[in-house]
């Protein structure tokens, strides 16, 4: 076996045996492995917000801090995950273990992720529909630190300032127009 780890480090194939199998999935692959699935909740540090995640039982640690890192724009390394202990106690989890059933993520106050912060404005360019109806978007996402620029001296675009003309009453060709269509609320 000791060929079959050498080979393995090295990236290279081969034709296993029965033995050469048997060594690999016990020994070299740190055990055998099981693939039933199972939940693991995660608890926020103050467990007032949880989330349940689908995982194998084989699953490590280090597989569902790299999940959470993803969902929460975090980084796997700043994460603490913790299972309670037969007496209650939270025990820290190694990156290398089976995950618990049940963890707690230490210094996580939220599942949600933070607000982003920019060191400068938003810019939103032209204020016709389009730029207009991202404003509208962007307020509703709770974003309100943006501003709009709009090259014509009114806002409106370029179809209502410059092709429109004295006998242009209402351009419904194009389905931008149609502020129902991308605000379903408006009236």
């Amino acid at each position: 076996w000791k060929d079959l780890e050498r080979q393995a480090a090295h990236g290279n194939s081969w034709n296993l045996s029965e033995e050469g199998a048997q060594v690999y999935n016990e020994i070299l692959s740190g055990g055998q492995h099981s693939d039933s699935d199972r939940t693991v909740t995660i608890f926020t540090e103050n467990m007032e917000e949880s989330v349940a995640i689908g995982v194998k039982t084989s699953t490590t640690v280090l597989e569902v801090a790299n999940l959470l890192g993803g969902m929460l724009s975090r980084s796997p390394d700043d994460l603490v995950l913790k299972r309670r202990t037969g007496n209650g106690l939270l025990k820290r989890q190694t990156l290398s273990e089976e995950v618990a059933s049940s963890l707690v993520v230490g210094g996580l106050k939220s599942f949600k992720r933070p607000k982003k912060k920019y060191d400068n404005q938003l810019l939103v360019l032209g204020g016709g529909l389009g730029g207009m109806q991202t404003c509208i978007d962007l307020t509703a996402k709770g974003q309100t630190d943006f501003v709009i620029i709009e090259r014509h001296a009114d806002f409106g675009g370029h179809s209502w300032i410059e092709v429109a003309n004295k006998f242009t009453k209402l351009q419904t060709e194009k389905g931008t127009y149609h502020v129902n269509y991308t605000n379903p609320n408006a009236k």
